[in-house]
């Protein structure tokens, strides 16, 4: 099911309890405020009356529904206030005014502003066609103020702005006009209002019509008629020495001043916004050079300084305001200069520079920029404007500012392959939409997808991605986004390279084909170009750390590895091809984690998977794994099945977090609820397999239930799970009763044995490995206790026991047993009143502390360079028995502290102000991140560490993955050691003061 048809199943008129209802039980969009929002709902749904239906479709499916619903009521409320009526609901083009809700902040913040352009815009001409730049000067001119004012100059442009791009957002979301219209319309926009500005300017300074003290030369996106909402605008000022007042002394400081006057009215944020932000450093000498400069200096300048960047630059110039016959004479003036009539060397050798400087810039990838990111925007258009560098001078059809132009006569000239001309566009367009959506919310001058999950999921919305789960929406966003980067750089990387012949080279080897069909050639050559990136990406960071390179990468070493395991199973590769970014993926676990690429080399069917959304579901992990042990019948088999299972979601969680689709916490409760829904079936297996000689557990007397729990201490308990990491467990059982098979044994016993059998059906290597290590030695009186503990007899031990196992079980949760929702009512229960409601002693943080202390002078083994993570100074360990000794202080008296989670008990501690909020926000950035690195340790290493030297941290692969976990550092170590010290001035002030 998608959202769409969600929001079609819904009920006609549905009251506020269904709204409630159903917002809570998992919505497909974020809903802070469920009842706050049910009630807003049907409150809004009254009004709507017959286009209740229209306005769902709409409303339902914005970047965030909350929000827009939010929107749309205020928006109606000051309508009926200002306009004295209410607003016309049935209007036959309302969809377009909706999509803003939800979607734009800035706009919706307009529209409640100022509610009259609603009505405007839904009757406008230009709802459903393109206007023109000739309509919009003429629209400006008719409303501009008489007498004119500076400042009635700038309120009457800026509410023009805004109100076009009210216009140009609602056909663009509402996709009422293709794409690169809007790319046009934006930047008309931003010309007529730069005109309507430059010759008010020369109006108020009193300026004769039609003299113009300078031209004003549009460069980069404004040149190209490609802006995006929060562009920059790149200007140069030229003049001619045509004179202006007669006297050439008052010219020459009467230009820079309109130049700056001019500056003024477009960038000055008022209190109605700002037109655009002016970029000068385009012109020549940059910051340094004159603000305006005659046509002479600038050319004097190109012809003895011009670089290749400043080439490239100027084929997107071109006159946007004054004196066009003079804008003309530059550009052919500057011909010569930018479009080379010969192919000569120099000019491929400069191209060629500058683009391994732009791969170099991005060997350690940031996470996603759509604009300078690897693959991004800027690619596309250092590509197209090397053929127009080195073309341009004897095709003049290739002389054109825009990138959708450039492609176009690119396609009728011949000169790139088809294919790769489809695949630049559309990556541009898509990207253009994207960076569109990024900076659409608040008019913010950005790029870059952010880290974190919640606006990556309104993001996914705002682009259309209408998977029911909002979680696999943001997933599909990123994976698609990664394919579209991904094939740009395959073509980027391909330019002035011949690598892929030596990757094919390789692949044809393996498959061991004497003959390959056409349409297999193209396929292995496509794969070979689009793993090019990667190869030389990896060998530049060998390079970096050695100037003499002998053998090949690792991650040119593996793939070979995969190559070979292929063989000529070429349709492998189809995989692959239709979604490079799992090739960006592949390459990441080929360099950090040998556990999980040879399970995926001996697991070729997982190719399939890695560009699917991952599911995180318990229930329906549990009802997968139910249905495969059923379909067996051999018990080595199912005890395989059960590892297989758990490697293989441990792969696709470790995989997608690697790639930073999978942030940190998600992936930790994923990991935590894979390793219930194993323990549960591994307990229903150990109890099957032990049937056959004991039969079944039947209760003595039939008014009595027999009850087993399993009690996840530890990470497990905390949801906190990581790779490598035990599972600690405690058993107890509740009720008498006798075993019914050939062997009749009691309670106590028969758990014993099912016990004993679960930890060997868990832990047992088998070829397939094992699944986990159990760890039981948190049970009352530790490894000299029994397995399995009667409940009142657990309840008894704690009454007496010792200060640091009522700490323990702070992370006591059931995870698994045998028992329906009393039973596990009953635990935790049980669990909360042994640790919050016990007497604790005099003196408990002393000796808390004792026990940090052990720990880090008996476990943690550290010296100068070698820092531990989890028992060292400032460690894990130290946030968290803070965070334990508040917990057993507070719990009692504030329930919400009563959580295994870490994180959620800082955060509570700082609402609560029991710690100061600052304190707690900083100590919870600290410990995630040292919980990230000690993650990605894990997966590096492929074993379970805590340690780190900080001499010899692998910094290139570390970057990379904190990054698309949110975290920078220009120097880890030092971040290691700042963030260490930090936690531990906070756990001194707290613990020991």
């Amino acid at each position: 099911m998608t959202l769409a048809d969600w929001i079609a199943s819904l009920p006609e008129t549905p009251d506020e309890a269904f709204w409630v209802h159903t917002l809570r039980d998992e919505p497909p969009f974020s809903c802070d405020f469920p009842e706050q929002t049910a009630a807003l709902l049907t409150r809004l749904e009254g009004r709507l009356g017959s286009q209740t239906r229209a306005f769902r479709a709409v409303l339902l499916r914005a970047g965030h529904v909350e929000t827009a619903i939010r929107q749309l009521i205020d928006f109606l409320e000051t309508y009926d206030e200002q306009q004295g009526k209410p607003f016309d609901l049935n209007h036959p083009e309302v969809a377009a005014l909706l999509v803003i809700f939800g979607n734009s902040e800035f706009l919706a913040r307009r529209l409640t502003r100022t509610p009259q352009w609603a009505t405007h815009l839904l009757n406008s001409l230009y709802l459903r066609q393109e206007k023109s730049l000739e309509v919009m000067q003429q629209e400006i001119a008719a409303a501009l103020p008489e007498p004119l004012t500076l400042e009635g100059l700038k309120t009457s442009l800026r509410n023009y702005k805004y109100q076009e791009y009210l216009r140009i957002t609602a056909r663009d979301l509402g996709k009422l006009g293709a794409f690169s219209e809007t790319l046009r319309e934006l930047s008309s926009v931003a010309v007529a209002t730069l005109q309507a500005a430059f010759l008010g300017v020369l109006r108020i300074e009193g300026l004769p019509p039609n003299t113009y003290p300078f031209t004003v030369l549009g460069m980069g996106k404004l040149g190209g008629n490609e802006l995006n909402y929060s562009s920059d605008i790149d200007l140069i000022f030229i003049h001619n020495d045509s004179p202006i007042t007669g006297d050439a002394d008052k010219d020459e400081a009467l230009r820079p001043r309109i130049a700056r006057r001019l500056m003024e009215v477009m960038r000055e944020t008022t209190a109605d916004g700002f037109l655009a932000r002016v970029d000068m450093r385009l012109r020549p000498g940059g910051d340094a050079g004159p603000l305006v400069q005659s046509v002479d200096s600038v050319e004097n300048y190109y012809a003895a300084r011009g670089e290749l960047w400043e080439r490239q630059m100027l084929i997107k110039a071109r006159c946007v305001a004054g004196d066009a016959a003079l804008g003309v004479q530059f550009s052919k003036m500057m011909a010569p200069f930018v479009f080379s009539k010969l192919l000569d060397e120099r000019l491929l050798r400069e191209v060629e520079h500058v683009k391994q400087r732009i791969e170099q810039e991005h060997l350690r990838e940031h996470h996603l920029n759509v604009k300078l990111g690897v693959g991004g925007i800027r690619e596309i258009e250092f590509f197209v404007q090397t053929f127009q560098l080195l073309y341009g001078g004897g095709r003049p059809e290739l002389r054109v500012q825009g990138t959708l132009e450039v492609l176009d006569v690119l396609q009728e000239l011949k000169l790139i392959p088809q294919a790769d001309l489809k695949i630049l566009r559309d990556a541009y367009l898509y990207l253009r939409r994207l960076e569109h959506a990024l900076q659409l919310r608040e008019e913010h001058q950005t790029h870059t997808i952010p880290t974190e999950p919640a606006p990556q999921r309104i993001i996914a919305r705002v682009m259309g991605f209408d998977d029911l789960d909002p979680e696999q929406a943001r997933q599909r966003l990123l994976n698609h986004t990664r394919d579209v980067m991904a094939r740009v750089r395959a073509i980027f990387g391909g330019l002035f390279s011949q690598r892929h012949v030596e990757i094919e080279a390789a692949i044809r080897s393996s498959a061991r084909i004497r003959h390959l069909q056409e349409e297999e050639a193209q396929l292995i050559e496509s794969l070979s170009r689009q793993l090019v990136p990667l190869f030389e990406a990896r060998q530049d960071l060998l390079s970096e750390r050695s100037t003499r390179i002998t053998e090949r990468s690792l991650l040119e070493t593996r793939f070979q590895q995969l190559f070979d395991r292929i063989g000529a199973k070429l349709h492998h590769y189809r995989l692959l091809l239709g979604h490079p970014s799992g090739l960006s993926r592949m390459a990441r676990i080929a360099e950090t984690s040998e556990m999980l690429w040879n399970y995926l080399i001996n697991h070729l069917d997982l190719l399939e998977q890695l560009e699917a959304p991952l599911e995180l579901s318990q229930a329906n992990w549990s009802v997968q794994l139910q249905e495969g042990l059923q379909a067996l019948e051999d018990e080595e088999e199912k005890i395989d099945f059960l590892r297989q299972f758990k490697h293989m979601h441990t792969f696709l969680i470790g995989s997608a977090e690697l790639e930073g689709l999978l942030p940190y916490e998600e992936a930790r409760r994923g990991l935590t609820a894979l390793a219930e829904v194993i323990t549960q079936q591994a307990l229903q297996l150990s109890i099957d397999l032990l049937q056959p000689r004991f039969g079944v557990l039947e209760a003595v007397e039939e008014a009595q239930a027999v009850h087993f729990g399993i009690i996840g201490m530890g990470k497990l308990g905390g949801r906190e799970l990581t790779y490598h990491s035990d599972l600690d467990l405690i058993f107890i059982y509740d009720g008498s009763g006798r075993t019914t098979g050939k062997l009749e044994v009691g309670a106590q016993e028969y758990w014993v044995k099912v016990i004993q059998r679960l930890i060997s059906v868990l832990g047992t290597m088998t070829r397939t490995g094992y699944a986990y290590k159990l760890d039981a030695r948190l049970r009352p009186s530790g490894n000299a206790g029994v397995l399995v503990t009667p409940l009142q007899a657990y309840v008894r031990y704690h009454e007496t026991s010792q200060p640091w196992e009522h700490q323990a079980l702070i992370k006591g949760r059931l995870v698994g047993g045998i028992g329906g929702l009393e039973w596990e009512a009953r635990i935790q229960g049980y669990l909360e009143q042994a640790v919050y409601e016990w007497e604790f002693p005099e003196g408990l943080r002393e000796q808390i502390t004792h026990l940090r202390q052990r720990k880090e002078h008996e476990l943690s083994g550290e010296t100068s360079s070698r820092r531990n993570l989890k028992e060292g100074r400032g460690g894990l360990l130290d946030v968290e028995f803070l965070v334990q000794y508040l917990q057993l202080l507070h719990g009692r008296a504030h329930p919400e502290l009563r959580t295994p989670h870490t994180l959620e008990a800082l955060q509570q501690l700082g609402h609560l102000g029991i710690l100061a909020a600052e304190e707690a926000h900083t100590l919870s950035r600290s410990y995630r991140l040292l919980r990230v690195i000690e993650n990605v340790l894990r997966l590096l290493y492929d074993e379970s560490t805590n340690t780190v030297d900080l001499e010899k941290l692998p910094e290139e692969l570390l970057h990379p993955m904190l990054q698309r976990q949110g975290h920078e550092s220009a120097h880890l170590p030092e971040l290691i050691l700042e963030t260490t010290e930090t936690i531990r001035a906070s756990y001194e002030r707290i613990m020991t003061s």
